[in-house]
């Protein structure tokens, strides 16, 4: 797991370079209560990635009656994970897609950007 500092540095690259821009939280998102559910099912995402990352350190929001939120590269996502921010936004349309909230939870877990190899591990790889 990144340390702070190595998190930070992430971030500002991301901002200087405009790649993996660091989105807020969409308009009409509102905070999520995870439930149960989402704890099992990081907990599975980490012992197949063979990483861990404590479940609070993340919030959730949702777009209520949404079926796509827009990313940090301004194109329209089901979900993301914002690594400044540490939250992940699910448009509403999905909270029951087990595989994307897995895939989002994998963001967060790794705490860094991109699609490394735990993806594919994990069959996780729902982009690029």
């Amino acid at each position: 797991m990144p340390t702070v500092t190595e998190r930070a540095l992430l971030a500002a690259f991301a901002l200087l370079t405009g790649c993996g821009e660091l989105p807020t939280v969409p308009a009409g998102a509102v905070p999520l209560d995870p439930p149960e559910h989402f704890r099992a099912l990081w907990a599975e995402t980490e012992r197949c990635a063979g990483h861990e990352r404590p479940f609070a350190a993340v919030r959730w929001y949702q777009v209520p009656d949404a079926w796509e939120v827009v990313g940090g590269d301004g194109r329209p996502v089901q979900a993301y994970y914002d690594l400044g921010a540490d939250h992940i936004v699910l448009a509403g349309a999905y909270l029951n897609s087990d595989p994307l909230v897995k895939h989002e939870a994998l963001h967060a877990i790794l705490d860094r950007p991109g699609h490394p190899a735990e993806f594919d591990r994990c069959n996780l790889r729902l982009t690029d």
